[in-house]
């Protein structure tokens, strides 16, 4: 993953979903979220940031689950019938979470 595919998508979704101010973004200590490119974009949407701290890999656990539960819920063991399939189920299962959650409202 680079910056550039990171801040992008990030616009989309902001633009899509629309979000309440006070949203705030917490990420590990990958390089495209440190970049200055990154860091940069979430300040135009008023978004707050957080990172892990280095090391504590318990300040990023929530998230890990959740890429577990993911993982094993729609990848290993499933065949798409192609890359575009994949995409749309993943889309699907996280839309899914969002609404179930009540994360962001519609």
């Amino acid at each position: 993953m680079t910056a550039d595919i990171l801040t992008a998508a990030l616009s989309v979704t902001w633009f899509r979903k629309k979000p309440a101010l006070g949203l705030h973004h917490h990420s590990d200590r990958g390089c495209q979220h440190a970049s200055k490119a990154f860091r940069d974009k979430p300040r135009k949407f008023a978004i707050r940031c957080s990172m892990s701290r280095k090391g504590n890999c318990w300040d990023n656990a929530p998230t890990e689950s959740w890429f577990n539960s993911f993982k094993n819920e729609r990848y290993h063991g499933i065949r798409n019938a192609s890359h575009d399939a994949m995409k749309v189920a993943s889309f699907e299962y996280i839309e899914q979470f969002i609404i179930e959650r009540g994360s962001i409202r519609h």
